[in-house]
């Protein structure tokens, strides 16, 4: 009788350590899941300013060829600051000062500025398919993490 109740005893003991560590497993698989979706809102929203700036430049692109579609003088709204504007006249509507990085401006024609708005515009896209490709990938391995979670809570509900 004693030996039975010893065999009953440790077969609780091993059930209970299969279901902590099934427990932990699962914890763990949550852990996962946070930091998995956390990154892929981090990339989602890096995603989305990327579309911005993609709008924007599409912007630029068509405000740089209608302004230098002739050499007629163009009237213009000029930023002052935080929503305040000057009326001006733009006199030389060919040249444009384009900011090449690190504070440093340079004069270009307008089309050199039309090619250059496009470079950075395909960098920009392609940067976006990248961020998309993960973003991907990641919810392929959440989708992963879900899948082990509901297999582990499955065995833990027939036992």
């Amino acid at each position: 009788m004693a030996e039975e109740n010893d065999d009953n005893k440790a077969h609780e003991s091993g059930h209970n350590h299969k279901e902590e560590a099934g427990d932990a497993e699962l914890q763990q698989h949550y852990l996962d899941l946070q930091l998995l979706e956390a990154q892929i809102k981090e990339l989602q929203q890096q995603a989305e300013a990327i579309n911005s700036q993609v709008v924007e430049m599409s912007s630029a692109i068509a405000s740089v060829q209608e302004l230098s579609r002739d050499d007629k003088p163009k009237e213009a709204l000029v930023p002052i600051a935080g929503g305040i504007f000057a009326k001006g006249e733009i006199k030389n509507t060919k040249n444009l000062v384009v900011s090449v990085g690190a504070n440093v401006c340079v004069e270009k024609t307008a089309d050199e500025t039309v090619k250059l708005i496009k470079e950075r515009l395909y960098e920009l896209k392609k940067y976006n398919e990248q961020l998309v490709a993960q973003i991907n990938q990641l919810s392929r391995a959440t989708l992963s993490v879900e899948s082990e979670v509901k297999n582990i809570l499955r065995k833990k509900g027939s036992n």
